[in-house]
């Protein structure tokens, strides 16, 4: 075994590389707004119970793929095009880009809240049978716009550089904001309710939102003027990649969906609450596709194929080491995790197990969804994340009925065995990368 003075020796040149700083530190502001999550689940399962927990989780996640349609995938073209045009110095080709972006999306999420309020709430609520209660999926509708302009501004942010100021807008600092609300009002002794907490939650995405554009007008106010940019070409490269993304989100809202039409609210509140524990074992890889997103865009822009590969190498080894430990307690003892928030949720322990499994396709994979995204390989990923989904709700419909949660867990971790397994496989064929 290394002896300390060593092991500090090796610490110290790995911190000393650039890259590997870069990722520690958004490992950290990833961190943070993981506890901020986590901590805020725990709230809302111990004040509203599994029923509120899984109201709240259908507004949150319908609104996402609002937002997510509102998109139309161009904040990842936004991210590719920024960071390629910034490596080769043209920023005025950049900031005719964020702008066109900017109007387009802000546009279509109008609408798209709009949509929601006006026929998607009722909808949703006869498929849910929830008796005309409509008040939780309208007020989904108020997060629709800044979710969808905070992404924009993060991708924005990415490209240009700002990788850890933009890693705290996309997540934690809202999560925070709403977590600082709900502590006052329950210190405070002042009455609240799920419907209340999602509109404050809203209020933080747009404080967010409002913070993200800041940043980005300071970073680039020594660009050159923005050049005029068209959106066809941007949204023929797009589209792909929006229903890639679509599908990914409506693969959480689908079985969210069918167990609340099989079960109720109660097991959907059960399952969320598993799937977001096990979403903290995914959290370095999640961290490791927002550093190495724009590395890979640039190498590939130059025609780097074996800087794409070691890019990809190095994200794998990272989600591993970053993983192990938590993925390796919720395996261990699954009902203790649970029982954290409440003996009510610990009937999912089985599921917590089966989704910590399946979360290993996804560590073990490396950054390989990012990948195949930044090096133009949208006609891929699309067709994967749709492979993936007819996985996922064909294994549901047949596991979520007899099964209940632990089908439902079933039925997620093969979609993810699935998707991450052949992407590996395209990755190394589609690109020719070397050994």
């Amino acid at each position: 075994m290394p002896s300390p003075a060593v092991l500090r020796a090796r610490v110290a040149r790995a911190l000393g590389d650039r890259n590997n700083r870069q990722t520690a530190i958004a490992f950290a502001i990833r961190l943070f707004g993981a506890a901020a999550s986590f901590a805020f689940s725990y709230f809302i399962a111990r004040l509203f119970g599994a029923a509120g927990t899984g109201n709240y989780a259908l507004a949150l996640t319908t609104a996402t793929i609002a937002a997510t349609l509102s998109l139309v995938g161009l904040d990842y073209i936004l991210l590719r095009t920024v960071a390629g045009d910034v490596k080769i110095g043209d920023t005025a080709a950049a900031g005719g880009s964020v702008r066109k972006v900017v109007a387009v999306v802000g546009g279509i999420s109008i609408g798209m809240a709009g949509l929601l309020a006006i026929a998607g709430a009722p909808l949703l609520t006869r498929l849910l049978d929830e008796g005309g209660d409509t008040t939780m999926l309208r007020l989904a509708a108020l997060a629709v716009v800044p979710l969808a302009l905070t992404r924009v501004a993060v991708a924005s942010l990415r490209g240009s550089g700002i990788v850890l100021a933009a890693q705290f807008i996309d997540g934690p600092m809202p999560m925070l904001l709403t977590l600082l609300a709900l502590g006052i009002a329950v210190a405070s002794g002042v009455g609240t309710d799920v419907q209340h907490l999602f509109v404050v939650f809203a209020a933080a995405t747009a404080i967010g939102t409002a913070s993200g554009w800041l940043m980005f007008r300071r970073k680039s106010r020594d660009w050159a003027p923005p050049s005029a940019v068209s959106a066809r070409p941007l949204l023929s490269q797009s589209w792909r990649i929006s229903l890639t993304v679509l599908a990914a989100m409506l693969a959480d809202w689908l079985i969210l969906l069918m167990l609340g039409r099989y079960f109720g609210k109660v097991e959907v509140g059960q399952f969320r609450t598993a799937w977001q524990i096990t979403a903290l074992i995914g959290l370095v890889a999640s961290t490791l596709d927002v550093v190495v997103g724009p590395r890979l865009a640039a190498a590939h822009r130059v025609g780097n194929v074996a800087g794409v590969r070691d890019i990809w190498r190095h994200s794998a080894k990272m989600m591993i080491l970053g993983s192990l430990p938590l993925l390796l307690l919720v395996l261990a003892v699954p009902a203790w995790v649970l029982g954290f928030f409440g003996p009510e949720f610990v009937v999912a322990a089985p599921a917590l197990r089966i989704l910590a499994l399946g979360q290993i396709a996804n560590i073990a994979t490396g950054s390989v969804g990012a990948v195949l995204l930044m090096t133009g390989r949208e006609k891929w990923s699309l067709r994967l994340a749709l492979l993936s989904l007819a996985v996922l709700g064909l294994s549901g419909m047949v596991l979520i009925p007899a099964y209940g949660i632990t089908g439902a867990a079933i039925a997620t971790a093969l979609s993810f065995l699935v998707r991450n397994g052949t992407m590996t496989i395209l990755v190394r064929r589609q690109l020719r990368l070397p050994g």
